[in-house]
């Protein structure tokens, strides 16, 4: 049974659609909406409250949640760092007349930003 197991993730493993699916750029987008999608219905379907209940599930002193949250994310944003310091060292971003809209843009953001927030403090 081992056996057949191993000679069907193999095979599986070496099939032209596996590889090309993964080396595709768009995989990991499908794989995050059918994601988002799954959760969406489970949360909202007659299955919510035991799925709501599997995030506070208790793994190595702490909620699945809790290393969802801290773990995966800290390896995401460090993913995006790496990215992006190679797309300016190398990459699309690597000269400055290419660069300045998405700087222009992330600072614009970072702006506008502290002023809603400013603004918020000040109304309350």
């Amino acid at each position: 049974m081992k056996v057949k197991i191993e000679k069907a993730i193999k095979k599986i493993y070496n099939s032209d659609l596996f590889n090309e699916f993964f080396n595709n750029e768009k995989s990991s987008g499908l794989v995050l909406i059918g994601c988002t999608i799954f959760s969406l219905f489970m949360a909202n379907s007659f299955f919510g409250p035991q799925y709501l209940q599997t995030w506070h599930t208790k793994f190595w002193g702490e909620s699945l949640e809790y290393w969802i949250n801290d773990g995966l994310m800290t390896l995401f944003f460090l993913l995006i760092g790496l990215e992006l310091k190679r797309e300016v060292l190398e990459g699309e971003l690597s000269n400055l007349k290419d660069a300045m809209l998405p700087i222009f843009a992330g600072t614009r953001w970072d702006v506008d930003s502290c002023r809603f927030v400013f603004a918020f403090k000040l109304w309350h």
